[in-house]
């Protein structure tokens, strides 16, 4: 199967090895955490800008932003060596969430409503300090937190929100 650039999202980089038995350790962008991998039976690291696939056998939370991955293909610390800063990429599919906001980056694209009223589309997030911002395509600027999130519709691809009044 040929796997596009739009069918996949770049998750993290891989930082360094960990152990002798080829487990890499990936560092997670900001936006998403280990539960993206909680589902994935496979990933794709990017090698010459081509994602190629690779099974995963164990994904192990290392911290909140850091997991060690073991995949069936990488047996060993110098092969494992060889994909050192590579990008790692996952498909996007509906993922895990314990909290709303969990990889709110797959959030692009989704339709937001205040009280059921469309209030317009994500076309970016952004991290300007230690919260997260919904940017619609008017350039409002929304807090992405889970207390505003009523509910997150990965099928319609919409966020029913609870926003405070003169907020928008």
């Amino acid at each position: 199967m040929i796997y596009s650039q739009k069918k996949i999202i770049i998750i993290g980089s891989i930082v360094k090895t960990h152990g002798v038995h080829g487990a890499l350790m990936v560092r997670l962008i900001a936006g998403f955490n280990t539960s993206i991998l909680n589902k994935a039976s496979s990933c794709f690291l990017m090698i010459r800008n081509k994602p190629v696939p690779f099974k995963v056998l164990e994904a192990i939370e290392s911290s909140n932003c850091e997991v060690i991955l073991l995949f069936a293909d990488i047996q060993s610390k110098p092969h494992a060596e060889e994909f050192l800063n590579l990008e790692i990429a996952v498909e996007r599919n509906s993922p895990i969430r314990k909290k709303k906001t969990d990889n709110i980056l797959l959030l692009v694209g989704y339709k937001i409503y205040n009280d059921g009223v469309l209030v317009g589309t994500v076309q970016n997030i952004e991290n300007p300090g230690k919260q997260f911002l919904f940017v619609l395509e008017n350039d409002l600027l929304l807090p992405a937190h889970d207390d505003l999130i009523e509910f997150i519709d990965d099928k319609k691809k919409s966020i029913f929100m609870k926003l405070p009044e003169g907020l928008i």
